[in-house]
């Protein structure tokens, strides 16, 4: 992205702007290269790459690369014009970890170079590569690497018998692309010294985004290093400070986190239609017994001390390099979650006309940024007879923290009510942030989707669409305790539990509804909740899709056999988190889109004790 338009006739009017590299940076470059194989050309290209990527939020990136063409026995000290450029394309889209991502760089390099007697003006011309006078063809971004031999002093000046001859620099005037990126080497021995030099067109850019594109090269290059397990797409561009002070986030705010995938789809998903409801929720627990709401007020401000994600706010990126959000997390002392108070006593509502109005204090809106996205609504329907409602935003919190949340409420209530102590289990949400970031949509994950999707149908209803600004409707059904004991038993007899098999009588359900005669596949809500995270607060829950085989659900197919598919298949997606928006990607669209939760909820819990 530029700063301003491209003129129609360009100026070619240039500046330059220059970074020394911290020589700690450095010597780990030469030595990563060193140890994999690599060489300091191909780390120092290969971070240049990634973050022109993610500037420009493509996944195939070309740079022009200049070559001296002496590489022919004899051609060394020759005197002449030899270069050639070389055009370097990488490709980011399925999201490789650092390590393998720099060999695949190390592969490109080489088969780059194994061409490079190929001129790009014929290579051009092959490919009927078609021109604009505004820009050059295929890169507008060069990338030069040159190493000075024999250095051994700062002196600029060469003494060849009785001659000095004096290097004068100059500042550029003129720029032949939108950027050169000139990396000169000057290590030698025990000094690490590398400058790096951007040479830019001052009708498209900035000084200011230049000096930002170094920066970000300094940072991102030193978060390669740190971070070779990690994929590319997750890594940071900016350190904590710099971030704060661009997201415009005070001193309230005492640890900024990224989205989760599913986070940062789901926030995106608010941003597009900010009226929906479909990421509102809540948990009503009637509570047959007297309430006191001071205590119950202290018993909210130590969960919301304790728990991270309770005291979570969405700040958006305000640069076009950020992410659409992220998670900032208030300092104890700085969030205060109210008890909103409601007093119905007068309605006379029974529990199914009060659990019903409770229903509607969940679909408010939410400021994501500045207000709390958890609220705890404390309902009188009569005396000696209340509700407690939890409300949130499912960008904050999954189902079964607020579950969670409620328990970890009362117990710490009961706990003051009986004038003893309790403590409150480790918040251990972040920790999953950082390792969700390291598996959703890693080259891995995308991989197996990919795969899956290959062969996959988008169902569809026949029916007419859905017109914008439809209602919502919830249609329920309970069943009979003598069928539910029947499938329970079903289900224990061949070691299966009841989602599974509630799971393939969907399966058929959408088969027959919609005279699917391929492949198909509908969305699955998973607590995918790590080992330790069972009772964890924040936002958890994934959507994978389930992909059906046209041959499992023929006429001559067995409903058990089906049962024990979909046990096998979620074993093998198992592992291979993946976001919402790549599912878009990747499986045609159904229309409309199906899900399936499966939901265990405690229904009684010890809040009447007291």
């Amino acid at each position: 992205p530029t700063d301003r338009p491209r003129p129609a006739i360009p100026s070619h009017n240039g500046s330059s702007l220059q970074l020394d590299l911290p020589s700690a940076t450095v010597k780990r470059v030469k030595e990563l290269a060193l140890a994999k194989g690599h060489t300091p050309f191909m780390v120092l290209l290969a971070a240049q790459q990634l973050l022109l990527g993610r500037y420009a939020r493509q996944d195939d990136v070309c740079i022009a690369v200049p070559v001296a063409g002496r590489h022919h026995a004899g051609t060394e000290g020759l005197a002449g014009f030899f270069i050639n450029t070389l055009v370097m394309r990488n490709r980011l889209g399925h999201n490789p970890s650092v390590d393998d991502y720099l060999q695949q760089t190390r592969e490109m390099v080489l088969g780059a170079f194994s061409h490079q007697d190929a001129p790009l003006d014929r290579v051009l011309e092959k490919l009927a590569i078609s021109r604009d006078v505004r820009y050059s063809p295929v890169a507008q971004v060069g990338f030069n690497y040159l190493v000075e031999q024999d250095h051994h002093d700062d002196s600029q000046t060469l003494h060849i018998d009785g001659l000095d001859i004096e290097l004068i620099q100059q500042q550029a005037s003129e720029a032949k692309y939108d950027m050169i990126w000139g990396l000169n080497d000057r290590s030698h021995g025990d000094s690490y010294n590398i400058t790096v030099t951007i040479e830019y067109k001052t009708e498209l850019y900035d000084e200011e985004t230049i000096r930002r594109y170094l920066g970000h090269y300094q940072q991102l290059l030193l978060n390669m290093l740190d971070n070779p397990d990690a994929p590319v797409l997750s890594l940071p561009l900016s350190d904590t400070a710099t971030l704060r002070e661009e997201l415009g986030a005070d001193d309230t705010v005492a640890r900024l986190l990224p989205l989760t995938p599913m986070q940062r789809d789901i926030y995106l998903d608010t941003l597009i239609d900010a009226q929906n409801r479909r990421n509102y929720f809540g948990w009503t627990q009637l509570i047959p017994a007297e309430v006191d709401a001071q205590r119950l007020q202290q018993a909210i401000d130590s969960i919301t001390a304790q728990f991270s994600a309770l005291r979570l706010r969405i700040l958006p990126g305000t640069r076009h390099y950020h992410e659409p959000g992220y998670a900032a997390i208030l300092a104890a002392d700085a969030c205060h979650n109210a008890l909103i108070g409601h007093d119905w006593s007068d309605a006379a509502l029974d529990d199914a006309a009060l659990i019903r109005r409770c229903h509607e204090l969940a679909f408010r809106p939410y400021d994501l940024a500045r207000e709390p996205n958890l609220r705890f609504h404390l309902v009188k329907a009569a005396a000696g007879r209340f509700a407690l409602v939890l409300t949130a935003h499912h960008a904050c919190i999954d189902g079964i923290s607020l579950q969670a949340i409620t328990e970890q409420l009362m117990a710490v209530y009961l706990a003051q009510a009986a004038n003893r102590s309790y403590t409150l289990p480790e918040d251990v949400y972040p920790a999953y942030v950082t390792e969700q970031l390291r598996q959703c949509d890693n080259a891995a994950s995308r991989a197996f989707w990919q795969q899956q999707a290959q062969a996959c149908e988008g169902l569809s209803t026949h029916l007419p669409t859905r017109t914008a600004g439809g209602t919502y409707r919830s249609l329920y059904h309970d069943d009979t305790a003598a069928h539910w004991s029947a499938i329970l038993a079903w289900c224990e007899a061949r070691q299966l539990s009841p989602a599974l098999y509630l799971k393939a009588l969907y399966a058929l359900m959408l088969q027959s509804w919609c005279y699917a005669d391929s492949d198909y596949y509908f969305l699955d809500i998973l607590a995918a909740r790590p080992r330790g995270h069972h009772k964890a607060i924040g936002c958890y829950f994934e959507q994978r899709p389930v992909v059906i085989p046209a041959q499992a659900v023929q006429r001559d197919s067995s409903f058990s056999a089906l049962v024990h598919y979909l046990q096998d298949y979620r074993q093998l997606s198992r592992d291979k988190p993946v976001s919402n928006s790549m599912i878009e990607r990747l499986f045609s669209k159904s229309t409309p889109q199906f899900l399936f939760n499966f939901y265990l909820t405690e229904r009684y819990l010890p809040f009447g004790e007291v």
